[in-house]
């Protein structure tokens, strides 16, 4: 994503002070595209550890300027996950950036 992008990569994710959770057997959420949708699809529901994101942005984007806004929130009442409170942060990679770092604002 960051190769391709010219100037600025934008993308959610799901935070937390505890463990990660990645694997999608376990933890999930249900989708369902309107009020008769009864496919039970479900996409995987990746929360990752908050200290671990930090640091794999600051190693592998040294060089770029990332801006971070998060809320605490419950997590949708259509997910699999043990977790009560998570971290919704939305991300702004701004590539060969002249003041490059990790901004976070509400965290």
């Amino acid at each position: 994503m960051v190769a391709y992008a010219k100037e600025y990569i934008i993308f959610d994710l799901r935070l937390t002070k505890q463990k990660t959770l990645c694997d999608p057997n376990k933890y999930y959420q249900y989708l369902q595209f309107s009020k008769e949708d009864s496919s039970n699809v479900s996409v995987p529901y990746i929360v990752i550890n908050q200290n671990e994101c930090i640091s794999f942005l600051r190693n592998n984007f040294s060089d770029c300027k990332i801006d971070a806004y998060g809320y605490y929130s419950k997590p949708s009442s259509s997910t699999n996950i043990p977790y009560t409170e998570i971290l919704m942060v939305s991300f702004k990679i701004t590539k060969g950036s002249e003041s490059p770092g990790v901004f976070f604002e509400n965290f």
